[in-house]
């Protein structure tokens, strides 16, 4: 689950409610410390571990049949006041 955040996709597909797909997390990575680590509280820690930098990771777990990456959310989220959505130079 790379750019994890909070764990949605962790969630999502961890329920089971996604036309019969039900998984588990095997590795994950996000580089903001509070993402990680409300992503810890709410699913524990993958059996590869949670990474701060994605280009640190060398390789993927076996095993793996489904990469997610999550979209920057930040731009497009009302939480942050002012959403600048594209044009937001994060993007």
């Amino acid at each position: 689950d790379l750019f994890c955040g909070v764990g949605g996709f962790a969630c999502g597909l961890g329920s089971g409610g996604f036309e019969g797909l039900k998984g588990r997390c095997l590795l994950a990575c996000d580089s903001d410390v509070q993402a990680r680590d409300i992503y810890l509280l709410n699913h524990g820690t993958p059996a590869f571990g949670i990474s701060d930098d994605v280009c640190s990771l060398r390789r993927l777990p076996k095993g793996l049949d489904l990469l997610t990456g999550g979209f920057p959310c930040q731009s497009f989220s009302n939480a942050a006041g002012d959403p600048k959505g594209f044009a937001c130079g994060r993007n």
